[in-house]
């Protein structure tokens, strides 16, 4: 298990766009790929999870892969993230 804290706030609002991107990218890896903050654990396959889910005040999440490929997953979101800085 890889775990990783993200501050979303370069990434907020979570519109279709980014929704899809990212949804694109963890589909792409067969470990299990989840944004975890508050009492909610959301599925990042999922575009639909990621635009229904009201991110913390304080943008602070924690991603979390698990199983094979689980480091390349991290590496390849923490990446796309960076692109989305201004």
């Amino acid at each position: 298990m890889r775990k990783e804290m993200l501050n979303l706030k370069i990434m907020r609002p979570i519109n279709r766009e980014i929704a899809a991107q990212v949804a694109t990218l963890a589909s792409r890896y067969d470990c299990t790929f989840v944004m975890e903050f508050a009492n909610s654990i959301v599925n990042m396959k999922s575009m639909l999870g990621l635009l229904s889910q009201m991110l913390p005040m304080n943008d602070t999440v924690a991603l979390r892969t698990e199983g094979d490929g689980e480091n390349e997953a991290m590496d390849a979101m923490l990446k796309l993230v960076k692109k989305f800085e201004k």
